[in-house]
């Protein structure tokens, strides 16, 4: 309030003072001076209090009309005024409808960043359950096989992304055979780590009651349909190493294929019994053999390893190869 008084009074005032002071005797008083003046006091003030400052001042504008220090008042005069007045009533509603209009952007601005903080909270919130999820879904420790070594390794592409439906399971069988099983399920969020657990669950449960491992993916592909699983876009490969002969039975169903290191040098894609992915109803039961030597290295992974934007999955298993042939390489140089 004190404000607003302050600058009604002063507004006026200072216009008079400016028309005392440097409007010689005899010209008219209409310069920019009151424009000015009464400008400051609508933008300060606000709508009501600055109309009150802008009557003020065109009576004072209509004073420097008058004896002794303008012409005398007349009907030509009156027009101008009413037009200057007209004006500052009219940019007093602007400055009102703008300061509204600010308010009321400000408002939002605080309205949607709280939302977003609450949203950041919820997925937040979401992303620690997934990594929890799984975190408990996936072996920490692998089972112990007859001449050879298991070795797994996880990591997101980017600590930002949500965890998804990847995954990798070793199942260790009464007779020394072992089947190790990874795949992909679309999506992200915990309803992917949860459709994972299902899939993976599915895939042990038949491997144990000795199915091949074209025969798990089948069973599973056909699962999905009659309605034991639901339908969720999924690739997977499925391996059964054989310790006594030193073979490995594989099938997979729309995920990129093992890769074979040979311990003499050079390597191999495992592609030769492809199916399309899990949910299509079209995955077959066929399960092709391969021979291992002494020190050879199969990897298995997902696409995320391969995958980048920059280039084509064909470029990127042969990094994946490359990376894997060099002397004392890894698959995480392949995260450039």
């Amino acid at each position: 309030m004190f404000r607003n008084l302050l600058v009604v009074v002063g507004g006026p005032a200072c216009a008079l003072l400016v028309g005392l002071t440097f409007i010689p005797t005899g010209q008219p008083g209409t310069n920019s001076a009151f424009v000015l003046a009464v400008l400051i006091a609508v933008i300060v003030s606000g709508l009501w209090w600055g109309i009150a400052a802008a009557c003020i001042s065109t009576l004072l504008i209509t004073y420097f009309f008058v004896e002794p220090r303008g012409p005398h008042l007349n009907a030509e005069a009156i027009p101008v005024i009413g037009v200057f007045a007209a004006t500052v009533v009219l940019a007093a509603v602007l400055a009102r409808s703008l300061s509204s209009a600010r308010d009321r952007a400000t408002a939002s601005l605080e309205e949607r960043e709280l939302v977003l903080k609450a949203l950041d909270r919820q997925i937040e919130r979401e992303r620690a359950a997934s990594r929890a999820f799984q975190s408990a879904a996936l072996q920490d420790v692998l089972p112990t096989v007859e001449s050879a070594t298991l070795e797994a390794f996880y990591q997101p592409a980017w600590s930002l992304y949500e965890i998804g439906g990847d995954w990798y399971d070793v199942l260790a069988h009464h007779d020394g055979r072992v089947t190790v099983t990874v795949g992909d399920i679309c999506g992200k969020g915990i309803d992917a780590a949860a459709e994972m657990v299902r899939v993976s669950k599915a895939l042990r449960i038949y491997a144990a009651e000795g199915y091949s491992p074209g025969q798990v993916l089948a069973r599973v592909d056909a699962a999905m349909l009659d309605g034991t699983l639901r339908e969720v876009f999924t690739t997977a490969v499925c391996a059964t190493y054989d310790p006594s002969s030193m073979t490995v039975e594989y099938a997979t169903a729309g995920h990129p294929p093992p890769l074979l290191i040979r311990a003499a040098g050079g390597a191999e894609l495992l592609d030769h019994c492809n199916n399309p992915p899990l949910t299509t109803g079209t995955v077959g039961s066929r399960t092709e053999t391969v021979q291992l030597g002494e020190g050879d290295t199969l990897y298995f992974y997902t696409d995320g390893l391969i995958e980048r934007r920059n280039r084509t999955l064909d470029e990127g298993l042969f990094e994946l190869a490359r990376a894997c042939t060099t002397p004392q390489g890894t698959t995480c140089s392949l995260d450039k």
